[in-house]
């Protein structure tokens, strides 16, 4: 009877294995009980081997398996780590981004306004100068001839003259406004306001006044004039004008 030993068991591969224990059931029925015996038990340990074999691949194979879990998961929690800091780096930057556009806007906000007030002093300043370059520079006289006034331009831009006024005898405005070019003249006959001064009685010092209402180019309202005084002289009456002014006025809602 050959002696089997352990080590050559262990040598030997699945598929001489398998071979053996065909071997032995092919061998047994032809030997005595005593020997058919020790042959299955033979079949027996070969058997046994080849389960220890798929026992020992399968716990391989399953410790492998939890190995690739556990890695899987491993590797999950630390992608999850990453996107977490991405998520808060991408955060931060958002909230940086919206803060700088805050700033910005702020600071866009400011220069818009101190822009605006900027541009409205230049305006201001704009419309001043236009105003005093448009201002009107009149001379008045008394046109004794005419029993009038004579209205000369001596600025350098050209008013219009749309009426007069006299002492309380009401004003009078024209349908059509007189230019007055720069170095021009106007007269105004006012007959009515002579014939008020000669029954001036000659103790008589204060005057008379006389307004004119006159526009710039621009259309803005003014009134010139001034306090007319006489003086008696025999059959006549001496007049000049004194006091002579040129002012923006709101007079020409009251006298029209």
């Amino acid at each position: 009877m050959t002696v089997i030993r352990l080590q050559d068991i262990k040598k030997l591969n699945d598929e001489e294995l398998g071979l053996a224990i065909e071997n032995c059931f092919d061998y047994a029925p032809e030997t005595s009980p005593i020997d058919r015996l020790a042959i299955l038990q033979e079949a027996q340990i070969y058997s046994r081997e080849l389960e220890r074999r798929d026992d020992i691949f399968i716990a391989k194979r399953d410790l492998w398996l939890e190995i690739i879990v556990i890695g899987l998961i491993t590797l999950e929690l630390v992608l999850g780590l990453y996107q977490e800091r991405d998520q808060s780096k991408s955060a931060a930057q958002e909230q940086s981004v919206l803060k700088s556009m805050q700033e910005n806007s702020e600071a866009t906000t400011k220069v818009l306004v101190t822009l605006e007030g900027t541009t409205e002093k230049v305006n201001e300043g704009i419309q001043s100068e236009l105003e005093l370059n448009y201002a009107p520079a009149v001379d008045i006289e008394v046109d004794k001839q005419t029993d009038g006034f004579i209205l000369r331009n001596t600025g350098r831009t050209t008013f219009y003259l749309w009426g007069f006024e006299g002492d309380h005898d009401g004003a009078t405005f024209y349908k059509t406004p007189k230019a007055i070019t720069p170095g021009d003249i106007a007269r105004v006959i006012f007959p009515r306001f002579f014939d008020a001064m000669a029954n001036i009685p000659a103790t008589y010092k204060s005057g008379l006044p006389i307004r004119f209402f006159i526009k710039n180019e621009l259309g803005v309202q003014y009134v010139t004039g001034g306090w007319v005084n006489g003086v008696h002289e025999k059959d006549r009456i001496s007049m000049d004008i004194n006091g002579k002014y040129v002012t923006t006025s709101a007079l020409w809602g009251s006298a029209q």
